[in-house]
């Protein structure tokens, strides 16, 4: 809805007209931690980028995805 608003949030902006040139996704460490959301997350990115590229009506949209890993993850769990 921001963007139906840009002239009212941003009224310096004129007739600027906003254009979304890329999206980006930061992961975390969090779906490492778990053996089945590991093996889901690969399949749900996909997904997540193809509802945003749909969403905002963008096929070839670029993604960007950074991993923000913490010192990476160490698996405490006996083996």
């Amino acid at each position: 809805k921001i963007l139906d608003n840009i002239p009212t949030i941003f009224p310096d902006s004129g007739k600027l007209t906003p254009v979304i040139s890329g999206f980006t996704w930061f992961q975390g460490w969090n779906d490492g931690s778990d053996l089945n959301k590991t093996a889901a997350y690969e399949q749900n990115l996909v997904h997540l980028i193809q509802d945003v590229r749909e969403e905002w009506n963008s096929p070839r949209l670029p993604v960007s995805i950074a991993v923000s890993g913490f010192d990476g993850y160490t698996d405490y769990r006996p083996q």
